[in-house]
């Protein structure tokens, strides 16, 4: 009976060691939206959207959102800053040929009205997705390269 007992116990740690992990990484990760819920949360929050393209056989799209999307610091700045849209090629060409996407992945950039900013394709790593959200964030884009904001913030 009390073997029994003891049994029970070690099956609920190794449980709550094995899930807590998976449990805290989705208590942090992005919330992806689709394109129209992204267009009226920005309306409603006043926040820029980030809009990511992907296709399910996109290898550099799956590092990316493996790799980038799930690095802490991109994260945290992502909600803070944007509305997370995720649009799969596939399923929207019409939001596709909106953007004029002719690649994967690309991330484009529009504010909170919809009104697109920028798209950039290609993958990007998490140091320069953070260089990039916090060009867009600053308004800087309104005023100077990109490459000039990395120099002036980068010193």
């Amino acid at each position: 009976m009390q073997t029994n007992l003891i049994y029970k116990a070690m099956a609920a740690f190794w449980v709550i060691l094995l899930f807590l992990p998976s449990i805290a990484l989705s208590a942090t990760a992005l919330e992806w939206v689709s394109y129209e819920t992204g267009l009226k949360l920005g309306k409603e929050k006043g926040k820029k959207l980030l809009v990511v393209f992907f296709t399910d056989q996109c290898t550099y799209c799956y590092k990316m959102g493996n790799e980038t999307f799930r690095d802490p610091a991109v994260m945290d700045y992502v909600k803070k800053n944007f509305i997370p849209v995720s649009v799969d090629a596939d399923q929207r060409q019409d939001v596709v040929k909106r953007f004029g996407v002719r690649g994967y992945p690309t991330t484009c950039f529009t504010e909170s009205s919809g009104k697109e900013i920028a798209g950039l394709p290609g993958f990007f790593g998490p140091q320069d997705m953070l260089w990039i959200l916090r060009y867009v964030s600053s308004d800087s884009y309104q005023s100077m390269s990109l490459k000039a904001f990395i120099q002036k913030d980068g010193d």
